[in-house]
């Protein structure tokens, strides 16, 4: 099995699960980075603290994918602090369309997008990982 390791900086509590179980169902088994430093305080800020952690784990390549709700904007600096080498390896997520809210991540080099909704597949497409076989 596969083994794929994600910093995940969201407070929204199931899209941990939804990412873990639909890649389980590919093979993948998915490890998230403990991020004990991002709390509720966190959600709409971008702390020193944090975006430390972000460049220290992203430019050391301990992470295969970088996942970051944007955040009313809040992602933009936690994006920023993403190693340029993982940029291609983040995706900011939206509750809903995002529009041209993008167009800052893509100013950083970032062209994956998804919403909440949906993160799970933007995760596997990411990863290159096949569709799950279907069950008849």
């Amino acid at each position: 099995m596969r083994k794929v390791k994600i910093l995940l900086l969201s407070s929204i509590q199931p899209i941990a699960s939804n990412i873990r179980n639909e890649l389980a169902k590919r093979g993948v088994e998915v490890e998230f980075v403990p991020n004990i430093l991002f709390g509720r305080d966190e959600v709409y800020n971008s702390s020193p603290a944090i975006c430390r952690m972000v460049t220290d784990l992203t430019s050391r390549g301990e992470v295969d994918l970088v996942v970051i709700a944007n955040n009313l904007g809040a992602g933009i600096e936690k994006a920023r602090a993403v190693a340029e080498n993982m940029r291609d390896k983040t995706i900011v997520f939206w509750t809903g369309d995002f529009g041209t809210d993008n167009v800052p991540y893509k100013q950083l080099g970032i062209t994956r997008f998804g919403m909440t909704a949906t993160i799970q597949e933007s995760v596997a497409e990411a990863l290159a990982l096949t569709a799950p076989a279907s069950v008849h």
